[in-house]
C-alpha cells in the first residue's frame, strides 16, 4: 500500500512538474501568457514597439488574441460590475457576448480572470487546463485497471501532446479537458447504475458544455454516446446485465444526457437564437491534407508559428498538423496493440474500442469519400468537421498507457516482440524521409536541435531538422525499452525512467508555442488611440484594415463597427458587405479597406465618426480631416458620419428586411437623416416634414442606453445600435416597441415633447435559458439529496438486519 501511495505521488509530481515547466515563464517567470506582442508589428503600436523586439512572439495565435481575450475581458467588466456578460457595445455597433460562447464567459476555468489581474489569469487557467486533462487521463487509466507509470504516460501524452497545447488558449481545451473525467463518470454509471452517479454526470457535462465551442461539445456527446453504447453491450455479453437493467441504465444516461443540455441551457439558449439571427451558418470545410498525418512523427516538418513564418499553407498550420503525442507514446501504443503473443491488459475490448477510434477520427477528417458523406449530413454540414480529431488525440494515449502496461506485463519473448515492433515503426518515418524532397544538410540540422530554433528555416532544413529529432527521440525510446527487455527485475523503476523521457520529449516540442510577454506590451496606447478615446465621446470609431485589430476596441473602452466574432449577425453582414465592407463570415471578421468606393458610405451610415489609418486612407474623402497626426500615426474625423441617435419626423417605409437593405444602400447620408428606412410603418401623411432634431445619448453599461431628446413632433428617435432580438425600449417609462431602422439598427416612436427613451437588454432567451438551468440543478441537487437520504435509510436496515454491507443506491 505505501508503495502504491508512493507511486501515485511519483505520478503526480511529474505531472505537475510537466506543466510548470510547460509554462513557467508565466507561471512563475514575472511575464504573462499572451502573443499580443504580434500587435505591436501592425499599425498603430507599432510606434510603441520597443527596439529589442525583433519579431513577434507566435503570430499564429490570433484567434485568442483577437476573439478570445478580448470578449473574457468584456464579460470580467460586467461580472466585476454585478452583471450578467450578455452584450458587447464595443464590436460591430453592438452584439450579443453570452450567445457568441466563444469567450465561455461562464466556464469554470475561467473564473481566474474575474478575480485575479486579468493578464495574470491566463496562465493560471491555462494550467489549470492541463492539469484537469492530464490527472483525468491518468485516474481513467487507472480505473482501466492499467499500472501507474502507463497511466502517467498516458496523462503525459494527452494534456501536453500538440494536439492538446496547440489549442490550450481556444475554448475547445475548456471541453476536452474534462473528457476523461466524463468517461470515468459515465463508465461508472454503466456498471453500478443508480440516481446520484447519473445526476453528478448530468452536473459534470452540462459544465463543460460552457466551456464555448458547441462544435466540441456535439462532437463530445457523440464520443461519449458510443463508448456507453460499447460498455452497456459489453456487460450484457459479460452477463452483468439483464435486459431490464440494461434499459433502466441506458435510460439514466439518457437522462443525464437531458441534464446536461438544461445544465447549459443558459448559453445554449441564446446560441440557438444568435444561429437565427445570423447568415451562412455553414462552416463545412473540405477535409484536411492527408500530409497532416506526418505531424504524429514530425510536428515542424513545416515550421511553426512561433519559430518563424509556417511552409506550405493554412492547410498544414500546426494546429491542423497537432497529432504529437511524443516518441516513445507513439511507438509502445503500436508495439501494444500490433505485438501477438504480449501479456494481456485489463480490459482489453475497451482498448480496441479506443484503436477503432483513431482511423474513424481521421476518416472523417482527411479529405475523401467519408469527410464528403459525413459532411453533407444535417448538423454535421454547419461544423468543421477538423473537431473530429479530438477523440483520436485521445484514444492515442490511453493507447500508448495500454502499450506501456502490456510491455511490462509481458513474459520475455512478448516485451522483445513489443520492442521490435515499436523499432520498426520508428525506422517507416525516417524511410519516408529519405525519400521525400525535403531533405537538407545534416550537419545544419544538428544546429536547429533540440527543436527548431528561431529564424526561418527553409523547407528542407524544417523537415530534416524534424526527421532527425525524431530519430533522436524515438532511438533514446527504443533504448530504454531494451533496458527493460534485457533486465526485466529492474522494469519498475525503468518504467519512471520512460515517464521522464517521455515529459522532455513533449516539454520540449511544446515550449514556447503560448508565450509570455512582458505585460507592458499588451495594451500600449500610443498617440492614435489616445486621441480617439479623448475626442470619441458616444460616437463610433474605425481603422483601415487590420490597424487597430477587431475586437481591441473592448480593451481600451471604445466602440469600433467592425469586430471579429462568430456567429455572423444576420442584418449587420449584409448591410456590412453592401457598403463594400470586408466581411470575412466564415472568420465572423469585420474589415474596413479604404480603396474599396463605398466605403465611405459603410462609414457614414454605421456612424464612424473617427478613422484611425494605417497609411491607406485616401485623404481626398469628402468629409474627412485629419484631427491627430503624431509619429505618424493619423486619426481622420469624418464630419458626414450620421449621428448615432437623432430623431426624425419623415420615413422611407420598408414591407421586410429584403427591401429596407435595398432602400439603405440606395439612400444617401442625408437622406438618412432625414428620412431613415423603418420597418413595418406606413410612410408619414406629411411630406413637408421638419428637419432631424440632435439626441444625446448616455450609455449605462454594456446593456442600457439611454437616449435624450426633445421632439419638435412625431417621429422616431434612431439609435445606430444593432437590431437584436432581447433588446426593449420605455419612452419617459412607457415600454414602446422597437422596430428595425436603416436594415439594421434600431428605431422607437416618440411624441412631441422632451422624452427620455432607455434601451435594455434583457433577452427572452437568457431568461429562459437560465430557467432551464435552475429548474436542472434544482433537480441535481435534490435529487442528490434524495439519493444520499436514501442510502443513508438503507444502510440503517442493512445494519439492524446484520448484513455486512448496504446495497448500493
Amino acid at each position: 500500500m505505501l508503495r502504491s501511495r508512493r507511486a501515485d505521488v511519483a505520478a503526480g509530481v511529474v505531472l505537475v512538474a510537466a506543466v510548470v515547466l510547460l509554462l513557467w515563464p508565466a507561471l512563475i517567470g514575472g511575464k504573462v501568457l499572451t502573443a499580443r506582442d504580434m500587435n505591436l508589428f501592425s499599425a498603430p503600436w507599432a510606434a510603441e514597439r520597443p527596439a529589442d523586439l525583433a519579431t513577434p512572439s507566435n503570430p499564429g495565435l490570433r484567434d485568442p488574441t483577437d476573439i478570445f481575450e478580448p470578449g473574457l475581458f468584456a464579460a470580467r467588466q460586467a461580472i466585476r460590475a454585478g452583471e450578467l456578460p450578455t452584450w458587447n457595445p464595443s464590436a460591430g455597433a453592438g452584439r450579443p457576448l453570452l450567445a457568441s460562447q466563444q469567450a465561455a464567459v461562464l466556464s469554470p476555468l475561467q473564473s481566474p480572470a474575474y478575480v485575479l489581474p486579468f493578464w495574470d489569469a491566463l496562465a493560471i487557467s491555462a494550467a489549470l487546463k492541463l492539469l484537469i486533462a492530464a490527472f483525468g487521463t491518468y485516474f481513467f487509466c487507472r480505473m482501466l485497471g492499467l499500472a501507474r507509470p502507463a497511466a502517467t504516460i498516458g496523462g503525459l501524452a494527452f494534456a501536453l501532446g500538440t494536439g492538446f497545447v496547440a489549442f490550450l488558449e481556444h475554448p475547445e481545451a475548456n471541453m476536452w479537458c474534462f473528457l476523461p473525467w466524463l468517461l470515468i463518470a459515465l463508465d461508472r454509471l454503466c456498471r453500478t447504475g443508480g440516481v446520484a452517479p447519473a445526476l453528478l454526470l448530468g452536473l459534470g457535462a452540462g459544465t463543460v458544455l460552457l466551456g464555448g465551442h458547441p462544435e466540441s461539445g456535439f462532437v463530445m456527446a457523440l464520443y461519449l454516446g458510443a463508448y456507453a453504447a460499447m460498455r452497456l453491450v459489453l456487460l450484457r455479453r459479460d452477463g452483468r446485465l439483464r435486459p431490464p437493467a440494461l434499459r433502466r441504465r441506458a435510460a439514466l444516461v439518457l437522462a443525464a444526457a437531458v441534464l446536461a443540455v438544461g445544465v447549459s441551457a443558459i448559453v445554449t439558449v441564446p446560441f440557438l437564437e444568435a444561429l437565427g439571427q445570423s447568415t451562412e451558418i455553414e462552416r463545412a470545410t473540405n477535409g484536411d491534407d492527408a500530409r497532416i498525418l506526418l505531424g504524429s512523427v514530425f510536428p515542424d516538418r513545416w515550421g511553426r508559428s512561433d519559430k518563424g513564418p509556417e511552409l506550405h499553407g493554412v492547410e498544414l498550420s500546426y494546429p491542423a498538423r497537432a497529432l504529437y503525442i511524443g516518441a516513445l507514446p507513439l511507438l509502445v501504443a503500436i508495439g501494444g496493440l500490433f505485438a501477438r503473443g504480449a501479456a494481456p491488459v485489463p480490459r482489453r475490448r475497451t482498448m480496441w474500442f479506443f484503436a477503432a477510434t483513431v482511423p474513424i477520427s481521421l476518416a472523417i477528417v482527411l479529405a475523401g469519400p467519408v469527410n464528403s458523406l459525413v459532411g453533407k449530413l444535417p448538423v454535421f454540414s454547419i461544423m468543421v468537421l477538423h473537431w473530429f480529431v479530438w477523440p483520436a488525440v485521445f484514444a492515442g494515449p490511453v493507447l500508448a498507457a495500454y502499450g506501456l502496461h502490456r510491455l511490462l506485463a509481458s513474459d520475455a519473448p512478448g516485451r522483445r516482440r513489443i520492442l521490435a515492433v515499436m523499432a520498426g515503426a520508428a525506422v517507416v518515418p525516417l524511410l519516408v524521409q529519405l525519400v521525400s524532397p525535403g531533405f537538407s544538410d545534416v550537419g545544419a540540422a544538428v544546429q536547429q536541435l533540440p527543436d527548431l530554433k528561431d529564424g526561418t528555416p527553409s523547407f528542407e532544413l524544417a523537415s530534416t531538422t524534424s526527421a532527425l529529432r525524431w530519430a533522436i527521440a524515438a532511438g533514446a525510446a527504443c533504448a530504454v525499452v531494451a533496458a527493460v527487455v534485457l533486465r526485466p527485475r529492474l522494469r519498475a523503476r525503468i518504467a519512471w525512467v520512460l515517464v521522464a523521457l517521455t515529459a522532455v520529449d513533449l516539454v520540449v516540442v511544446n515550449f514556447g508555442y503560448h508565450p509570455a510577454v512582458d505585460e507592458r506590451l499588451t495594451t500600449p496606447e500610443p498617440a492614435a488611440i489616445r486621441a480617439v478615446r479623448t475626442l470619441q465621446g458616444s460616437a463610433r470609431m474605425a481603422a483601415s484594415n487590420l490597424a487597430f485589430r477587431p475586437n481591441a476596441a473592448i480593451l481600451y473602452g471604445l466602440r469600433d463597427v467592425r469586430g471579429s466574432d462568430l456567429p455572423a449577425l444576420r442584418r449587420h453582414t449584409k448591410l456590412y458587405r453592401a457598403l463594400d465592407g470586408s466581411a470575412f463570415v466564415q472568420l465572423g471578421r469585420n474589415l474596413v479597406e479604404p480603396r474599396r468606393p463605398r466605403v465611405p458610405q459603410l462609414l457614414d451610415v454605421f456612424a464612424a465618426r473617427y478613422l484611425i489609418d494605417d497609411g491607406t486612407g485616401p485623404p481626398s474623402w469628402p468629409g474627412f480631416r485629419v484631427v491627430s497626426e503624431q509619429s505618424g500615426q493619423r486619426v481622420f474625423e469624418n464630419r458626414s458620419a450620421l449621428p448615432r441617435a437623432w430623431v426624425a419626423y419623415g420615413w422611407q417605409h420598408a414591407r421586410d428586411e429584403g427591401e429596407a437593405l435595398r432602400l439603405t444602400v440606395a439612400s444617401t447620408r442625408s437622406t438618412l437623416e432625414r428620412r431613415p428606412v423603418i420597418e413595418g410603418s406606413p410612410p408619414p401623411a406629411r411630406a413637408d416634414a421638419p428637419p432631424p432634431s440632435p439626441a444625446t445619448i448616455a450609455d449605462r453599461g454594456p446593456t442600457e442606453v439611454e437616449v435624450h431628446l426633445s421632439a419638435l413632433t412625431r417621429g422616431y428617435v434612431v439609435l445606430q445600435d444593432t437590431h437584436y432580438p432581447g433588446w426593449s425600449a420605455k419612452v419617459d417609462g412607457r415600454d414602446a416597441p422597437i422596430v428595425a431602422a436603416n436594415a439594421a439598427f434600431r428605431a422607437v416612436r416618440v411624441p412631441p415633447g422632451t422624452h427620455t427613451v432607455s434601451f435594455r437588454y434583457r433577452p427572452l432567451s437568457v431568461t429562459v435559458g437560465a430557467a432551464l438551468t435552475l429548474i436542472s440543478l434544482a433537480i441535481i441537487g435534490g435529487g442528490l439529496v434524495w439519493a444520499a437520504l436514501r442510502r443513508r435509510r438503507l444502510r440503517a436496515v442493512a445494519l439492524g438486519s446484520g448484513a455486512s454491507s448496504p446495497p448500493a443506491t
